[in-house]
C-alpha cells in the first residue's frame, strides 16, 4: 500500500537531511530523474511507515497524525518562504495540509497544545534554495496519491467514526490526479529551463524522503 505514493510506484532550514540516491541521465525530464534517483528512499519510507496495516485504532490513528502535523507544520511553512512559487504557476497555500491534519485532530478530541509542538529545525530537510524546496514540495504532494487508499482502508475499520476527521488522506480528493499532474509540468518545465539546478531539486526531494522517516516512528 503506498504511503508517499509518488506516481505509480533562498532561506535555509534544518540541518541537512542526505540519502542516496541514482544519479539519471540529464536528458530524461526532471520528473523522470525524481521519480529513479528517489525510488530507494521512497520504498524505505513505505516500509518504514508500514501504513495504513499499522492503524489499528482511532488512538493509532490520532498519534500519527500528530507525527504528521509536528512535521509538516514547520516544513510547510519553511516552504513558504521562499517567493518563486507564483512564478510557477504554484499556489502553495492550496497545496498546504497541516491545516487539514489540525482539523482532523481536533475532530478527534482535544490535544494538548504540547502534542502539537513543532518538530525542531533540525528535523526538517535542509533546503538551500528554491530548487530544493521545488524538490520537497514533490514529495509532499506526492505523497496524496497513496493516501486515498490508505483512507479507503482506514473508513473501512472506523467507518462513521471517521467523519470529519479524514481531511488529511482525503487530500485534494477528486483533484489529487490533476494537482499532481500540473506538478509535475511545472516540475518538467523548470528543469528545461534551468538545467543547472536539476540535481539540486533532486536533492532536496531526497533530503524530504529522509527527514520524513528520520522523524515518524515505525509503524506509524
Amino acid at each position: 500500500m503506498l504511503t508517499f505514493g509518488i506516481e505509480e510506484l533562498g532561506p535555509q532550514s534544518g540541518a541537512g537531511h542526505r540519502s542516496t540516491r541514482v544519479p539519471q541521465p540529464p536528458e530524461q525530464p526532471l520528473c523522470a530523474r525524481l521519480k529513479a534517483g528517489t525510488r530507494q528512499a521512497h520504498l524505505q519510507l513505505e516500509a518504514k511507515l508500514g501504513l495504513p496495516r499499522c492503524i489499528a485504532s482511532l488512538e493509532d490513528y490520532q498519534r500519527c497524525l500528530i507525527g504528521f502535523y509536528r512535521l509538516y507544520a514547520p516544513l510547510e511553512a519553511s516552504l513558504a518562504r521562499f517567493p518563486q512559487w507564483p512564478e510557477l504557476g504554484l499556489n502553495l497555500a492550496e497545496r498546504s495540509r497541516a491545516p487539514w491534519l489540525l482539523a482532523d485532530l481536533r475532530a478527534l478530541g482535544a490535544i494538548a497544545p504540547a502534542q502539537l509542538a513543532w518538530a525542531p529545525d533540525s528535523a526538517l530537510p535542509a533546503l538551500p534554495g528554491f530548487a530544493s524546496a521545488l524538490g520537497a514540495l514533490y514529495v509532499l504532494e506526492g505523497s496524496t496519491l497513496g493516501a486515498r487508499f490508505i483512507l479507503l482502508h482506514l473508513e473501512g475499520i472506523f467507518g462513521s467514526k471517521l467523519a470529519g476527521a479524514n481531511a488529511f488522506f482525503a487530500a485534494h480528493g477528486e483533484r489529487n490526479a490533476a494537482m499532481w499532474n500540473d506538478l509535475k509540468s511545472t516540475v518538467d518545465r523548470f528543469g528545461a529551463a534551468h538545467p543547472a539546478q536539476a540535481e539540486a531539486v533532486i536533492a532536496g526531494a531526497a533530503a524530504t524522503f529522509q527527514a520524513v522517516e528520520d522523524w515518524m516512528p515505525r509503524g506509524s
